[in-house]
């Protein structure tokens, strides 16, 4: 199927959220290898450029695919965007990598998805993780 890939992070349990989009291209490449992940040679779009209207779309699409398949937390849920804009949904990932550099001005730190998105809704690195932590706190009712 030709489209574009787009990969969609929700954090949270009882109210998840659901970050901004991320498109991933390629450089070079039709598929996605670890040298290409790991060594940043994608080419990342976050927040991913489409119309208001599909960004809903594809995040009512994703937040349904997350509340049905039941994910706890945080997980990220792949998809590919046809040409006419329809979603169409590859796999839920619940162990998604969560890194992102800090306010700091790291060197070099690779980013996951997951934290590209974080960084695009404004969130710290602390933020973001204590977002998913309080999120299973609540859902094992713990103090």
């Amino acid at each position: 199927m030709e489209g574009k890939e787009v990969t969609v992070g929700i954090i949270g349990y009882k109210h998840p959220q659901v970050l901004p989009l991320l498109e991933v291209g390629y450089n070079n490449v039709k598929t996605n290898t670890y040298e290409h992940k790991m060594f940043d040679n994608e080419i990342i779009k976050c927040p991913m450029e489409v119309s208001k209207e599909v960004e809903e779309k594809i995040k009512e699409t994703a937040l349904n695919i997350y509340k049905v398949l039941n994910a706890k937390d945080f997980a990220r849920i792949d998809m590919i965007l046809s040409k006419d804009n329809v979603p169409y949904f590859l796999e839920l990932n619940t162990f998604a990598g969560l890194t992102m550099s800090s306010s700091k001005g790291e060197k070099h730190v690779h980013h996951g998805y997951m934290g590209y998105m974080a960084k695009a809704a404004g969130l710290t690195r602390g933020e973001f993780i204590r977002k998913i932590i309080e999120s299973a706190i609540e859902r094992y009712k713990l103090k």
